[in-house]
Formats: structure tokens, C-alpha cells, sequence
């Protein structure tokens, strides 16, 4: 597999993917199956001929429990990713789940692979069905960051949590999965801590600037007019109160620090998770 690790997150936010031709794809399979020696078909795979036969070879061994193995899986995603097979590739990574415990880079992969299709409501459950299912098979801090990153960009019952007080409740409720899994990781631990102070932050934000009724967040939303003054205080105060029980709570346990931390800026987004570790 690619390196997933410097490339994972350029798909974060790439919705405007042109949806996959099913037909075309079932075509290519069918292709593939017959063992096709035409050269234009191979040009539509992505890969080369030699490349298709091994892809029959590997779908045949991968379903015989003597012949399969860890590193044939591996082998057969490769090329299925090459030959841009959605389906198909899909189902690999799932046989692959249920024989293997997946490592951490083949779980961001298969996130990966899933983000490049995006085309309705039902691909985002699924990948976010995956990211859950991720943070079970592996104990992992990038997993656990692309969750919620994803889960913030993705669900729509928790994209409105700036304004909803059930999204906060629900989105809450994932931070606190996520730092009581991940949270005492020594180096990287600490982005799971950056990352909630600064959502708890753009609360805080959204609800100051609401007391004027003007204004936008840094996402450019328009901040709604409250007219309970009285109700719109307490929540400040009950806000403000999360965000320093947060800053106390990350203050008694001992994580590796970077060199600068600003807490009122989000984690880069950008940032490969390699980079993130090495860095720590």
C-alpha cells in the first residue's frame, strides 16, 4: 500500500469527486476475470496486463483459507486501488478485517480509498461506521483524529454544533471516547487534547459574539441574535467553565508537548501523522 501516512489527509474534504460509473466498472471486472489481453482494456484497468493475471491469481488463492496470507492481501488492495475497482476493493479490505487484525496504515488506507468516492449519505455512514470500527481494532491517535475530524465535517447530526446543544452533547461524547482511549498517549496525546479545547473554544467564541447578534466564526457562519440575554449568559459561564476543566484536566497528566502549542488554533489538518509523531 502507499504510504498513507503523507497522503491520507489530502482527502479529508474532497466532495466534489465525480461519482464512480458502476457500469464501467462492472465491465472492467468482467474484463479482468476473462483474462483479456486487449491492451486498451488494460489502459481503462490502470495497471498493466501481467498486473490483471496476478489480480485473478490472488482472488482465487485470497478465498482458500490454505493459500491465503497477510502479505497476498496486501499484494491484492494494491492493484484493486491501481485499478481504481470500487467495489471490489471495498470487499477486499472487509475479508481482509475478518481474517487479520489490520494495522493502523491499512485502516487509514481503507478511510482513504472510502473518502476518494464519496457520493451520498449512505458512503458517509460508512466511513464513519469504518472510523469506529478503526478505533476498536486499533489503539491509535490518528485514527482517532481523523474520527473526529471527519465526524465534524461529515455527520450531519453533529455539523451544526456550534448552534445545537445535541450536537455539542453528541460531539462531547465522542471526545471523551477518544481521550479516555487515547488521551494518555504520551507524544501524541496531545492533539486529541488540542483538538477538543479548541472546538470547546469556538463554542465559547460563537456564544461572546452572539451577545452582540453580529458577527461570523472562523468558518464564516453568521452568528444568530439571542434574545434571552439572561439564558445567553449562563451559558457563557457554563461554557467558559468546560473550557477550563479541560486546560486543568490536560494539566495533570504527563504527555510530550510540542515546542508551541496555541490553543486557540486547531491542530494542522494538513499535517501527516508521520510528521505529527516524529515531531513530538
Amino acid at each position: 500500500l502507499y504510504s498513507i501516512s503523507h497522503c491520507y489527509l489530502n482527502f479529508y474534504f474532497r466532495m466534489d469527486i465525480d461519482v464512480e460509473d458502476e457500469n464501467a466498472a462492472d465491465r472492467v471486472d468482467d474484463s479482468i476475470s476473462s483474462n483479456s489481453e486487449d491492451d486498451d482494456e488494460d489502459k481503462t484497468l490502470g495497471i498493466s496486463e501481467v498486473d490483471a493475471e496476478l489480480l485473478v491469481k490472488l482472488d482465487s488463492e485470497l478465498k482458500n483459507p490454505k493459500t491465503k496470507s497477510y502479505d497476498k492481501f496486501i499484494e491484492y488492495l494494491t492493484i484493486l486501488q491501481a485499478a481504481k475497482l470500487r467495489v471490489q476493493l471495498r470487499q477486499a479490505y472487509e475479508d481482509f478485517s475478518k481474517s487479520y487484525p489490520l494495522p493502523e496504515d491499512v485502516w487509514l488506507s481503507w478511510i482513504n480509498d472510502e473518502l476518494e468516492n464519496v457520493s451520498d449519505a449512505e458512503d458517509i455512514e460508512y466511513i464513519l461506521q469504518l472510523c469506529r470500527r478503526a478505533t476498536g481494532d486499533f489503539l491509535s491517535v490518528d485514527i482517532w483524529f481523523t474520527y473526529i475530524k471527519l465526524t465534524l465535517q461529515l455527520d450531519p447530526e453533529i455539523r451544526s454544533y456550534l448552534t445545537e446543544k445535541a450536537s455539542q452533547e453528541k460531539l462531547r461524547a465522542l471526545f471523551e471516547d477518544a481521550i479516555t482511549a487515547a488521551g494518555l498517549h504520551v507524544t501524541q496525546g496531545e492533539r486529541l487534547w488540542n483538538l477538543y479545547r479548541h472546538t470547546e473554544m469556538e463554542i465559547l467564541e460563537h456564544l461572546d459574539a452572539s451577545t452582540a447578534g453580529t458577527g461570523s466564526d472562523s468558518h464564516g457562519r453568521p452568528f444568530p441574535f439571542h434574545s434571552s440575554t439572561t439564558a445567553l449568559s449562563n451559558d457563557i459561564k457554563r461554557q467558559e467553565e468546560r473550557v477550563r476543566s479541560l486546560f486543568v484536566r490536560q494539566a495533570n497528566i504527563p504527555l510530550e508537548y510540542s515546542a508551541t502549542v496555541d490553543s486557540t488554533s486547531p491542530p494542522d489538518a494538513s499535517s501527516s501523522p508521520s510528521s505529527s509523531s516524529s515531531s513530538s
